[in-house]
């Protein structure tokens, strides 16, 4: 009976997983990025790992939402900035991953496009989907951001020049005066593109996948993420005077 149940839950995970899959993309020897899908909820989260010695890794989420599977594609919508990733399922070109598959970058962020994921597993992290689960709500950033316009009616000064924030990966993001910008996570550009200020709210356009992210101008020059690419928790980003 017990060899019954056994054989159960292994055939019920075999299952349950048969078409969830881990994918990665090896930026450099110490940075990672990888896509998770999990085809039996229809959701998948992006990150990205870095790898500060065999026992330590740092991980920030790109993005996560909802997937949706035509024929050999896999389009990916971000669930809190309502931008697009397309995917296309193509044949491993690595003779060492004979048998499996690879994602080819259709659409996304620049660093992303045009390059492969490789598959690695077929079992996707599930502690993912319950961090994500965790994060911040569209409805609170709303709020948020209601209320930093409501309560700040004078117009704080926008500081052009680097600004830097710490959590578990460096970033940077670069304003310029000519109205454009670029964020970066270690050596990656993670987004380009324009950005606009309109009552004490800084936009930011990505000019890849035509994604608007947001951060508050406070009084003091920082910025605080509402959000901004790859942040999920809110950072607070100081001028590098």
């Amino acid at each position: 009976m017990k060899r019954n149940i056994f054989i159960f839950i292994l055939l019920f995970y075999s299952i349950s997983d048969a078409s969830s899959q881990a994918f990665i993309f090896e930026i450099s020897d110490k940075i990672r990025s990888y896509i998770h899908l999990y085809n039996d909820e229809k959701r998948f989260v992006i990150d990205l790992v870095k790898s500060e010695s065999n026992d330590i890794l740092k991980t920030e989420i790109i993005s996560y939402g909802n997937l949706l599977i035509q024929g050999d594609k896999v389009v990916l919508q971000d669930q809190v900035n309502n931008f697009r990733i397309v995917l296309q399922y193509m044949d491993a070109l690595s003779p060492t991953l004979k048998n499996k598959q690879s994602l080819f970058v259709r659409q996304g962020f620049n660093w992303m496009r045009n390059n492969y994921f490789y598959q690695v597993s077929d079992y996707p992290d599930r502690n993912r989907l319950s961090l994500v689960d965790n994060l911040v709500s569209i409805k609170e950033l709303m709020n948020l951001r209601k209320q930093h316009i409501n309560n700040n009616k004078d117009k704080n000064n926008l500081f052009f020049g680097t600004y830097s924030s710490e959590t578990n990966l460096p970033y940077l993001l670069y304003l310029n005066e000519d109205g454009t910008y670029c964020m970066i996570c270690e050596t990656i550009k993670l987004s380009v593109g324009k950005w606009e200020a309109n009552n004490n709210i800084l936009i930011l356009i990505d000019s890849d996948i035509n994604a608007r992210f947001y951060a508050l101008i406070k009084s003091d020059n920082t910025l605080t993420s509402m959000l901004l690419p790859a942040d999920f928790m809110k950072k607070s980003f100081i001028p590098m005077k």
